[in-house]
C-alpha cells in the first residue's frame, strides 16, 4: 500500500527515516506537529463541548486551531467538565488531530473517555456531514460494552454489525434486524428473485450431475450411457433400435443392457488401441469380444465422467457469480441502512467481512477501542475510504493482539524480527529506531483499585499513575483481615497431558480452596454477581472451577471461554458432582438472601478474557507449583498486568510464591506484598460481631471447621427482631441474621381475635387466623357453621349457601340460587332451560342466559348453542339413524356400521353402506307339509308358509308352541315360562297365557319378542305376496311384479328389522326388501366413489398443467445434454406413475360397478340357473323369473358415469402427452428423452374409438348429458392430436379425419343440449368453444384461457344421490330419483341425467314417471 501510494495518513502510520547525526544522537528527536482533522481546518472552527460540560445551557466551543501547550483551554474544559486533567488533555488531542492515539493504565477512564470523544462528535456531525462515525473493536464484548455506554447517555441511531452480540439492549440494533424493514427499490426486487430462480436451476442442474456421477461409481446406467451414445456415437447407438423395421417395441432389457452383459464368442480383450475398438463397433458392435465390451463401457464412462466434470466446474463458477449478485444486492441495501446510522459498531473480523458495503458509506471518522489488542493488519483494513479523522484508544502495556504462530511473536527469539504480534497502537507509543516519536495523550489518574492494589503496577509498570481520591475510600473486604493477600502453599500442580482429558494446567488444592473462599465472602450478605470475580491462566484450571463451583453456583462464562474450552476438548455439558459438604443448605440460603436467580451469583474467566472488564473482589487461581519454577506465559509483564489490575476492593492470589519468584516482575510484587504482611501460609478472616477473634484458615476443610456460617465459631448472641428469641444459629453476617428464620413455637395472639398463631414454628408468618366458627349470623338473616375466623371481620363478603328463589329480570324466570347470588348482576346468566326447538328438531340444551343477550339499543338478541345431540335421521339405504353429532345443513353420508344381512349359511362382514353380495347357495326353508324352498338363499322363497304347529317337544317335555318349519322356541314353553302375560295377539289383545296355541302357534323374533302367527302375518303383509282363501290359509304365491316393495319389516314392540335368520315364515317379504336395499346401497356407494374419483381427476389435471410447464422450460434449449435430458426422463416417468395409479382406480371401479357384479344381477343370474334346472311341469306350476328377480336397469347411471370418468382421465393424460411429446419432437428428431407409456398414436387412436362406442351407447340410454361430456373430451383431443402429427410428419391424414369427426359429434352434441338435462346451458356454452377451437389452424396455440372457458362451462350443479331417507322414483327414461319428506311430489323438475320431466304437483307424478319400485327403502 505505501509502494502504490494507497496508505491513508501514511506519514503519521510510516513517516520516513531520517538519519541520525553523532552530535545530535543525545537529544530527542522532534516530535511532528500534526494537523487538525481535514473536516475541522477551516478558519474559527469549533467543537460545541456543550454536551459534556456540566452546565450544558451555555455555549462552550473549542477551536480546532487552538495550540495543544495552551493551559488556559484545558483548565476550562476540566473546569467545566466532569474529566480530570489527563482526560481533558486527550479530548483535546483528539479533537484536534487527524490521528490521535490516547494510552491510559488500566481504570484510567478509556472508555468513558472514549463516550465524551463521541457525544463532541456528534455535536459537529451535521455541520461538516462527518456520516457515520464507526467504532472498531476487536471483542464482541467490548464493542457491546461500548456500545451501550453510547445508549445510556443518548446516542440511539446505533447500528451493530455481527451476529455475536450478548446484549439485550442492542437487539433491536442490528443491521441485520434493521435492513429486514428496510424497502427495496422495484429493480432490486426483481434481481433479487431472479437471481434465487437461477440459484435454484442451478441447484437442480448440479444435482442431477451429481446423482448421475454416484450412478457411474457401480453398475453403469444404461440410460446414462445410451445417452452419451446418441450424442458422441450415432453410429454405435444406432445399431441398439428400441423398435424394430416391423414397427413392434421390444419389451423385457433393453438391447444395449443385453449386448453389455451378453456372452460374445471370445471373452479375451485384443489389443487394438480404443480408437481402433470404436471403429470396429462403429461397423458391427456384436462383433466386440467380452473383454472389448467392458473397455468400451469404462472408456464411455470416463467420457461421460469427465463431461460432467466439466460442466460441475461450469456450473459452480456461475452459482459463485449469482451468490455475489445477491451479496452485492443485499450489500447496496445495508449500506443505505448504514448511512442514516449515528455511529455503526463492528469487531475487527465483522468489519473484514463487511468490508464492501462498509467502503461505500461516506464516513470520515474511525475511533478503535482497545487498540492495544488490534493487529496493525486489521486496524489498516478499517481505514476506509474517505475518512479524514482515526482516533485509537488502548493500553499497549496490557495484552498484545493474539496470533496463530507463537514464533512470529515478540515474546519468542525467533519472532524478534517478525512481531506479529506487536499492534500499531504499540508501535507508534513506543517509537521506532531512526523515526520520530509520535505524540501520544497519557491518562494518569485511575479510579479503579484501591491504593494497595494499584502500588503493584504502579511501581512495576505505569511510574506516573496516580489514584483518584476515591479510591481513598473504598470498602474494606468483609470477612477478611486483609484486602490485598497472596496465599502461598506448595501443592504441586497437575501437568499438561496428551489425553483428552488434561490438555492444559490445573491444580485440584487450589480448586478446592477457591471454592471455600468464595463461599466464605458471599456468605457475609454483601457481595452480588458482578461484584465477585475468579480468575486463572489456563483453560483446564477453568474447567475444574467451573465443575466444582457448580455444586454452589451457577457459573457464568465469556463466549470466547466457552469456545476455548470446546475447541481444546472439555465438555460443557459434564455433569456437576454434588461435594456432599454445605453445598444445599448453603445454596439455599444464599438464594434466599439474594432474591435474585441462581444465574446471577459468579463470573469465571481466564486472565486473557478477563481484560477490559472489573470486579470488587477478584480471587485469582496460579495454578503453577513445581520445583523447576516453571511460570508458562505468565512470565509475560503484559498479561501479569492485566491479573494485577482487574480488582477495585480487594485482591486474592493463590499460588507458589517459590515458583512465581523466578519471575521478576512477580518477584517485585511479592516484595511488596511481603512488605506490608500480605504474604502467607493462611488466610486471615474477620467475624463481623466478633473482630478480636483471629480466624486463619490453610486449607479448603478450615473455612467449614472455623467459619461455617462466614462468622466465627461461637454462637450468634443476638435477638431476633421479629420474635425477641434468641438467636440460635453459629455466628454469622447481619444479612443472614435478618432471614434467618426461628424455630422455636410461636406466641403471638392474632388481632383482633386474640386467637394463639397456628404456625408450628416462630419464623414462619402468622398469616390469617383459620380457627373455625359454628352458627355464625350472616346480614341476610342465615346461619353458617365452619366460617373461618378471619372471615367473620367483614360478614357482607362471607357467601351465603342457603338455597332460595329469585325472579331474574328481563326473562322473569324463577330459578333457584344460593342466597348470596345476585340475579341483577350484570355478569349473571340465567341457567333456566332455553328449551327451544331448533332446526334440527331437537330441544336446545343451552340456557336463558347462554342462549340470550341484551345488544346494541336493549336489542335483544338470540343465538343458541349448536346441538350436541346425536343426528338420529334413519339413513336411506338401510335401517341405522345416522350416529353423529346433529348437523341441520349437511347430509347424513354413508352408514359405517357393520351390516345386518344375515341368513343360516353365513353373514355380511361388511360395511353398512356396502353392498354385500346375496347369498346364492339353496334356501333352508323346509318341512314335510309344504316342502321345501327351491330358490336361491337371498331370493323370495317359492314355497308356501306352513301353519301346522310344530310337533317336536322342548326341553320341558312339553310341545313346541311354534310353527312347522321354524326353529324350537326354547325358553317360551307356555306352561314353564315367565312370558303368560306378554301381550302376543294385537288383534284380540290376548295375553300369552290365554292363547290356544293349538289355533294360533306364535312366533319369536330376533330381537327376542313374541306374536301370534295371525298378528305378525298381518304385520308382514304376508297378503301381499301370498294369495289366501277365505279361511286365511295360504294357498298359492301372489304376483310381486307390480307390487311396491317396503322396507324391512320392524317388530310391532320394538322397532327392531326382522331378519331372515330367525324367521324364514316371512323370507318372500324380507328378501325382496333386503335386495333392493342392497340395491340402492349400490347405487349410493357407488355414486359417493364416483365423486372420490372426479376429485382425484381434478387434482391430477392441476398437477400435469404446473408439472407440464415446468418440462417445457427444460426444453427451451437447442440442444439438450444427457444430464438434463435424464433429468425431464425422470420427470416424466414420475408423472406418468400417478396417472397409473389413477386408471387402475377408475379400472377397479368400473370393474366393481359393472352389470356382472351389481347384487341384483348376481342373484337374478343364480335365480335363472335354479329355474332353468327344474323339470317343465314345475316350471308351469310356478310364476314367471320375473316376479322373482328385480330388475336391473336402474343401475346403468353408475356404470356409465365410471366409463365416463375413465374417459375424462384419458382425456387429460392424452391432452398433456401430446403437447410433451410435440415439444420433444420439435426439439430433435433423435431427441433422447422418453416419453413414458405406449406411444402417443396408440393412445391417441384407442381413445377416439371408445369415446366414439360410448357416445353412441349414451345416446341410446337416453344419456344426452354424458353423451355431450363424451363429446368434448373427444374434440379435446383431437385438438391436441392434430399438431402432434404435424410436428411429427405423420398421420396427417388421419388426423385430418378425426377432425372432422370431431366437428359432426360437436354439430349432434349441440342438438343434445336442447334437452333440459342437468346443466344444459353450460354444457351448450362448452360445445361452442370448442367448435371455435376446432375452427383454428393446427399451428395456433390453444391459450390456457380458452381451455379454461370450456371446463368452467362443464362444471355443473351437485352431483350424486340423496342418502336420507324418502321415496324412490324412476323418470320416463328409467333413471331413478329421491324424494323426502313424504316420499310424494310436490314439485316439478327435469332428471339431471336426460331432462325428462320428474316430481309433479300435488302429490301427482308427472307424466311417465313410476315409483322405483326395486329402490324403495
Amino acid at each position: 500500500m505505501q509502494h502504490l501510494s494507497r496508505l491513508p495518513f501514511r506519514q503519521w502510520i510510516l513517516p520516513e527515516r531520517k538519519p541520525i547525526r553523532k552530535s545530535i544522537r543525545t537529544k530527542a528527536s522532534t516530535t511532528p506537529e500534526i494537523l487538525p482533522p481535514l473536516y475541522a481546518r477551516e478558519t474559527n472552527f469549533t467543537h460545541s463541548l456543550s454536551s459534556i460540560s456540566k452546565d450544558s445551557g451555555k455555549p462552550f466551543d473549542l477551536i480546532s486551531s487552538t495550540s495543544l501547550n495552551n493551559d488556559a483551554v484545558i483548565d476550562q474544559i476540566e473546569a467545566r467538565t466532569q474529566l480530570d486533567r489527563g482526560q481533558c488533555q486527550a479530548l483535546f488531542f483528539a479533537l484536534t488531530r487527524e490521528f490521535a492515539l490516547i494510552q491510559g493504565p488500566p481504570g484510567t477512564g478509556k472508555s468513558h473517555l472514549g463516550v465524551q470523544i463521541m457525544r463532541v462528535l456528534q455535536a459537529c456531525r451535521s455541520k461538516v456531514h462527518l456520516g457515520p462515525v464507526v467504532v472498531v473493536c476487536y471483542t464482541n464484548h467490548a464493542l457491546d460494552q461500548f456500545l451501550e455506554h453510547l445508549i445510556s447517555v443518548g446516542i440511539e441511531k446505533v447500528i451493530r454489525i455481527g451476529g455475536q452480540s450478548r446484549s439485550a439492549s442492542l437487539e433491536g440494533k442490528n443491521l441485520r434486524v434493521i435492513a429486514k424493514g428496510q424497502a427495496r427499490t422495484k429493480h432490486e426486487g426483481y434481481q433479487l428473485a431472479t437471481t434465487y430462480n437461477a440459484l435454484e436451476d442451478q441447484e437442480q442442474l448440479v444435482k442431477s450431475l451429481l446423482k448421475t456421477l454416484n450412478s457411474l461409481k457401480g453398475k453403469p446406467d444404461w440410460t446414462i450411457i445410451k445417452n452419451h451414445l446418441s450424442h458422441r456415437h450415432p453410429l454405435i447407438y444406432a445399431q441398439f433400435p428400441r423398435v424394430n423395421l416391423d414397427g413392434f417395441t421390444t419389451v423385457g432389457r433393453d438391447s444395449f443392457e443385453l449386448w453389455a452383459t451378453a456372452k460374445a464368442q471370445s471373452k479375451k480383450s485384443s489389443l487394438d488401441s480404443l480408437e481402433q475398438l470404436l471403429a470396429k463397433a462403429m461397423q458391427n458392435v456384436e462383433s466386440i469380444s467380452l473383454g472389448d465390451r467392458k473397455r468400451l463401457l469404462e472408456f464411455w464412462a470416463e467420457e461421460i465422467l469427465n463431461g460432467i466434470t466439466s460442466d460441475l466446474f461450469e456450473f459452480v463458477k456461475e452459482a459463485n457469480q449469482l451468490q455475489q449478485q445477491l451479496t452485492n444486492i443485499h450489500d447496496d441495501v445495508d449500506r443505505r441502512v448504514l448511512q442514516t446510522a449515528d455511529v455503526i459498531g463492528v469487531t475487527t473480523t465483522g468489519l473484514a467481512r463487511r468490508i464492501a458495503a462498509l467502503q461505500h458509506v461516506q464516513c470520515k471518522v474511525v475511533i478503535c477501542e482497545e487498540a492495544g489488542e488490534v493487529l496493525e493488519s486489521h486496524l489498516m483494513s478499517s481505514l476506509l475510504p474517505g475518512v479524514e479523522h482515526v482516533i485509537q484508544i488502548g493500553d499497549h502495556e496490557q495484552l498484545r493482539p493474539q496470533i496463530n504462530n507463537f514464533n512470529l511473536s515478540l515474546e519468542s527469539q525467533q519472532g524478534s524480527s517478525y512481531k506479529l504480534d506487536r499492534s500499531q497502537f504499540e508501535r507508534l507509543c513506543t517509537g521506532e529506531s531512526g523515526r520520530s516519536p509520535f505524540p501520544v495523550a497519557q491518562l494518569n489518574v485511575q479510579r479503579r483499585m484501591r491504593p494497595e492494589i494499584s502500588t503493584l503496577i504502579r511501581e512495576t509498570m505505569y511510574a506516573r499513575l496516580l489514584d483518584h481520591d476515591a479510591t481513598k475510600f473504598f470498602p474494606d473486604v468483609v470477612g477478611m483481615r486483609s484486602n490485598v493477600y497472596w496465599l502461598d502453599h506448595d501443592n504441586a500442580e497437575e501437568g499438561a497431558k496428551a489425553d483428552v482429558q488434561q490438555k492444559s494446567h490445573s491444580n485440584v488444592w487450589e480448586v478446592e480452596m477457591v471454592h471455600a473462599l468464595v463461599r466464605h465472602i458471599v456468605r457475609q450478605g454483601v457481595y452480588n454477581s458482578t461484584d465477585i470475580a475468579v480468575l486463572t491462566p489456563y483453560t483446564g484450571q477453568l474447567q475444574k472451577l467451573r465443575i466444582s463451583m457448580g455444586n454452589d453456583f451457577e457459573v457464568v462464562l465469556s463466549d470466547r471461554d466457552q469456545d476455548i474450552l470446546l475447541k481444546e476438548g472439555y465438555d460443557l455439558e459434564e455433569e456437576i458432582i454434588e461435594t456432599g459438604r454445605t453445598g444445599n443448605r448453603f445454596a439455599s440460603t444464599i438464594q434466599s438472601i439474594q432474591k435474585k436467580r441462581v444465574s446471577e451469583l459468579l463470573r469465571l474467566a481466564t486472565v486473557d478474557n478477563f481484560q477490559g472488564e472489573e470486579a470488587k473482589v477478584v480471587i485469582i487461581s496460579l495454578v503453577r507449583s513445581n520445583e523447576g519454577r516453571k511460570i508458562g506465559f505468565l512470565k509475560t509483564n503484559n498479561r501479569i498486568n492485566v491479573l494485577l489490575s482487574r480488582a477495585q476492593h480487594g485482591m486474592y492470589l493463590i499460588g507458589n510464591t517459590n515458583t512465581y519468584s523466578a519471575e521478576t516482575m512477580c518477584a517485585q510484587v511479592l516484595c511488596m506484598l511481603h512488605e506490608t504482611n500480605s504474604v502467607g501460609k493462611a488466610f486471615g478472616l474477620c467475624c463481623t460481631r466478633h473482630k478480636e477473634t483471629e480466624i486463619h484458615v490453610s486449607q479448603p476443610d478450615d473455612f467449614a471447621r472455623l467459619s461455617p456460617e462466614g462468622g466465627c465459631q461461637l454462637s450468634c448472641d443476638r435477638r431476633l427482631n421479629d420474635c425477641g428469641h434468641r438467636c440460635q444459629a453459629k455466628c454469622h453476617s447481619d444479612s443472614m441474621h435478618d432471614v434467618f428464620l426461628c424455630p422455636q413455637p410461636c406466641q403471638r395472639l392474632l388481632s383482633p381475635c386474640f386467637h394463639s398463631c397456628q404456625k408450628r414454628t416462630c419464623g414462619e408468618d402468622c398469616g390469617l387466623c383459620v380457627i373455625k366458627i359454628n352458627d355464625v349470623l350472616l346480614p341476610c338473616g342465615h346461619f353458617k357453621d365452619d366460617v373461618r375466623c378471619h372471615q367473620t371481620q367483614d360478614l357482607g363478603k362471607i357467601n351465603c349457601a342457603v338455597i332460595v328463589s329469585r325472579r331474574v329480570p328481563g326473562c322473569n324466570h324463577v330459578i333457584e340460587v344460593p342466597c348470596s347470588q345476585n340475579v341483577a348482576a350484570p355478569f349473571f346468566s340465567c341457567p333456566f332451560p332455553c328449551g327451544v326447538n331448533l332446526e334440527c328438531g331437537h330441544s336446545c340444551t343451552g340456557s336463558c342466559g347462554r342462549c340470550t343477550r341484551i345488544g346494541a339499543n336493549d336489542q335483544v338478541l338470540v343465538e343458541h348453542a349448536a346441538c350436541l345431540k346425536i343426528c338420529g335421521r334413519r339413513f336411506g339405504t338401510c335401517n341405522h339413524n345416522c350416529p353423529r353429532v346433529c348437523h341441520p345443513s349437511q347430509e347424513c353420508g354413508l352408514c359405517h356400521l357393520p351390516c345386518e344381512v344375515r341368513c343360516a349359511h353365513s353373514r355380511c362382514t361388511l360395511q353398512c353402506h356396502e353392498a354385500c353380495a346375496p347369498c346364492v347357495e339353496k334356501c333352508a326353508w323346509s318341512c314335510e307339509h309344504q316342502g321345501e324352498c327351491g330358490m336361491p338363499c337371498a331370493a323370495p322363497c317359492n314355497r308356501l308358509p306352513c301353519d301346522q304347529r310344530c310337533t317336536k317337544d322342548l326341553s320341558c317335555g312339553h310341545q313346541c308352541p311354534g310353527l312347522c318349519s321354524e326353529t324350537c322356541l326354547e325358553g317360551y314353553c307356555q306352561d314353564c315360562s315367565v312370558h303368560r302375560e306378554a301381550r302376543v295377539d294385537l288383534l284380540e289383545m290376548k295375553s300369552y297365557g290365554e292363547l290356544d296355541l293349538g289355533e294360533t302357534p306364535v312366533v319369536v323374533l330376533g330381537c327376542g319378542h313374541f306374536f301370534t302367527a295371525e298378528t305378525l302375518d298381518g304385520h308382514m303383509g304376508m297378503a301381499e305376496v301370498y294369495e289366501q282363501d277365505v279361511r286365511g290359509v295360504f294357498t298359492k304365491l301372489q304376483d310381486m311384479s307390480a307390487i311396491l316393495a317396503r322396507a324391512v319389516p320392524r317388530c310391532p314392540d320394538c322397532q327392531c328389522p326382522v331378519r331372515q335368520f330367525c324367521t324364514q315364515r316371512y323370507n318372500r317379504v324380507i328378501n325382496r326388501a333386503v335386495i333392493d336395499e342392497t340395491s340402492k346401497r349400490f347405487l349410493v356407494n357407488g355414486k359417493e366413489e364416483l365423486r372420490g374419483l372426479e376429485r382425484q381427476i381434478r387434482e391430477l389435471e392441476s398437477h400435469l398443467e404446473t408439472s407440464q410447464q415446468e418440462i417445457l422450460r427444460w426444453n427451451q434449449q437447442d440442444v439438450v445434454d444427457p444430464a438434463r435430458a435424464s433429468e425431464v426422463t425422470k420427470r416424466l416417468q414420475k408423472r406418468h406413475e400417478k396417472i397409473r395409479k389413477l386408471e387402475k382406480a377408475i379400472r377397479t371401479f368400473c370393474s366393481n360397478v359393472d352389470d356382472k357384479n351389481q347384487p341384483a344381477k348376481k342373484l337374478h343370474n343364480a335365480t335363472v340357473s335354479v329355474v332353468r334346472r327344474k323339470s317343465i311341469d314345475e316350471l308351469t306350476a310356478d310364476l314367471t323369473i320375473k316376479e322373482s328377480v328385480p330388475a336391473i336397469a336402474r343401475d346403468r347411471r353408475v356404470t356409465m358415469g365410471g366409463r365416463i370418468a375413465q374417459l375424462q382421465a384419458q382425456c387429460i393424460t392424452l391432452s398433456d402427452g401430446l403437447t410433451i411429446a410435440k415439444a420433444i419432437k420439435k426439439l430433435s428428431a433423435d431427441a433422447s428423452i422418453k416419453m413414458p407409456g405406449d406411444s402417443p398414436d396408440r393412445l391417441a387412436n384407442s381413445f377416439f374409438r371408445s369415446c366414439g362406442a360410448f357416445i353412441g351407447e349414451c345416446i341410446a340410454e337416453s344419456l344426452p348429458k354424458l353423451s355431450v361430456e363424451a363429446t368434448l373430451y373427444y374434440a379435446r383431443v383431437v385438438r391436441a392430436y392434430e399438431p402432434y402429427c404435424h410436428t411429427a410428419n405423420k398421420n396427417i391424414q388421419q388426423a385430418s379425419g378425426y377432425v372432422e369427426t370431431a366437428k359432426k359429434l360437436l354439430g349432434n352434441a349441440e342438438e343434445l343440449c336442447s334437452h333440459p338435462f342437468e346443466n344444459a346451458d353450460g354444457l351448450r356454452r362448452a360445445v361452442d368453444e370448442a367448435n371455435k377451437l376446432m375452427g383454428k389452424a393446427w399451428y395456433e396455440a390453444v391459450t390456457a384461457e380458452e381451455l379454461a372457458a370450456i371446463k368452467n362451462a362443464m362444471v355443473g350443479g351437485p352431483k350424486g344421490i340423496a342418502t336420507h331417507s324418502g321415496h324412490w322414483y324412476n323418470c320416463v327414461n328409467g333413471h331413478p330419483f329421491a324424494i323426502g319428506e313424504c316420499g310424494m311430489p310436490m314439485e316439478e323438475a327435469r332428471c339431471p341425467e336426460c331432462g325428462a320431466p320428474v316430481g309433479g304437483r300435488s302429490h301427482q307424478a308427472a307424466e311417465g314417471v313410476t315409483r322405483a319400485t326395486n329402490m324403495e327403502g
